[in-house]
């Protein structure tokens, strides 16, 4: 009888704890490098962390609509479990697209990859 098994087992579930750490840390390191979570609060500050909004935020800035709206009451769902659900979505689908390239930059061209 073979004691390969519970040896290939373990190192098995060694590598899955490895992979899974690896995975995880990565995920903390980017939403802290992101800013992550200026994006759970309602302040339009959190908007501006991304360079193609700058001027979005600019116009809002100096306009009267700051006075009785944020970016949120417009731009993401009512209730709290929709509008989470929402920015999730979003900051997901905003992330692949700048890491891919696929977005365009402030003068309107796509970027490269």
């Amino acid at each position: 009888m073979s004691h390969r098994g519970p040896a290939l087992r373990q190192t098995s579930i060694w590598a899955l704890t490895l992979g899974l750490g690896m995975l995880i840390g990565l995920g903390v390191y980017t939403f802290v490098y992101a800013r992550g979570g200026s994006y759970l609060t309602d302040k339009p500050e959190a908007c501006v962390n991304c360079h193609v909004m700058r001027e979005q935020y600019a116009g809002w800035i100096k306009g009267s609509h700051r006075s009785v709206a944020v970016c949120n009451d417009c731009h993401t769902s009512d209730g709290v479990i929709d509008k989470y659900a929402a920015k999730a979505m979003y900051g997901f689908l905003h992330t692949y697209a700048f890491t891919t390239g696929r977005f365009p930059d402030e003068t309107g061209r796509q970027g490269e990859g």
